[in-house]
């Protein structure tokens, strides 16, 4: 933590286990988390934890967005101190996930019934014509342990569980839902099965990850068509360079009668996100076509969620 707290002006003084345990693991997970979790702490009045970890909101502290942007240092040992304290909030949060599910948000997601191939969202269920053997998800957050709690399940009850590829932007998301996986199994042997067969991630951005996978499935087989069902539900902020490379790529991957599912607002604030209209739109490039479509309300924004096929 020392290099940690040179680069990010937190005093090198501050630093204990309880600091450690009480606001700068929480901050990270927050931070990282991008907006799936809200973490409150008591009403802070030193001077200086109050600057880097809010008054009561770790969102409105500094540490966070400062060691987000420590995330690239040129410095190599500094960049791997930052990389590790990510990915041990991302093993902490787990953890948690596993022993406290009610701490995290109740918040409307995807649920996948790979055996009957349906898959069900703001309360609509769609069917997707076959069983779902893979899954791909293009940007998931702390809500993407649902597919795995849906894999745990059917391979509790003996039924062939898909396989969820994890395409994340920086080790947090990642490093949490394969620790997921490990701490819902607690079983070395079941743990051998889990990761590289039925959770596979990448952190190097949808684009570039499903640019790896068209290239990779080319490679070994003469056709980049390996997947039942794509997930873009929450990327609109991830930018149009990002998400058109992605989503053309959806379409190599998809097998004929595949669906890409895109959830996004109707309208977006900040003119670099993307809203619905233009996520179908850039799916429709792609050369998918719209089949379903969906409007939700939600307390802030309302949501367009569409399926399409290949």
């Amino acid at each position: 933590m020392a290099s940690i707290c040179v680069a990010s002006g937190l005093p090198r003084t501050y630093v204990s286990t309880q600091l450690l345990r009480n606001y700068i693991i929480p901050c990270v997970q927050a931070t990282f988390s991008d907006g799936e979790l809200s973490l409150l702490h008591a009403v802070e009045t030193d001077p200086v934890l109050r600057e880097h970890f809010g008054e009561s909101d770790f969102d409105e502290g500094a540490f966070g967005n400062r060691l987000r942007g420590l995330t690239g240092a040129s410095d190599p040992k500094l960049r791997y101190a930052v990389d590790a304290l990510i990915r041990r909030a991302g093993r902490g949060l787990a953890r948690l996930a596993v022993s406290s599910p009610p701490v995290l948000p109740p918040e409307q997601t995807v649920a996948i019934d790979a055996p009957n191939g349906t898959i069900t969202f703001d309360g609509q269920t769609v069917s997707m014509l076959r069983p779902l053997e893979v899954v791909v998800d293009f940007g998931p957050g702390v809500q993407g342990r649902f597919h795995i709690d849906t894999q745990w399940n059917d391979l509790q009850n003996r039924r062939r569980p898909f396989a969820y590829f994890a395409f994340t932007r920086g080790p947090f998301i990642n490093e949490f839902l394969m620790s997921y996986w490990l701490e819902l199994t607690q079983d070395p042997e079941i743990a051998k099965q889990v990761v590289g067969s039925l959770y596979m991630g990448r952190e190097d951005g949808m684009a570039s990850s499903s640019e790896y996978l068209v290239q990779v499935q080319t490679g070994h087989v003469g056709s980049p068509e390996m997947a039942d069902l794509v997930l873009a539900s929450g990327i609109y902020s991830a930018g149009r360079a990002e998400l058109r490379p992605a989503i053309a790529n959806a379409h190599k991957i998809l097998r004929p009668g595949g669906a890409l599912l895109v959830r996004s607002p109707e309208s977006v604030d900040e003119p670099e996100h993307v809203d619905a209209t233009e996520m179908i739109d850039l799916a429709t490039a792609a050369g998918f076509r719209c089949s379903d479509t969906f409007q939700s309300s939600y307390p802030r924004r309302k949501i367009l969620s569409a399926v399409l096929r290949k």
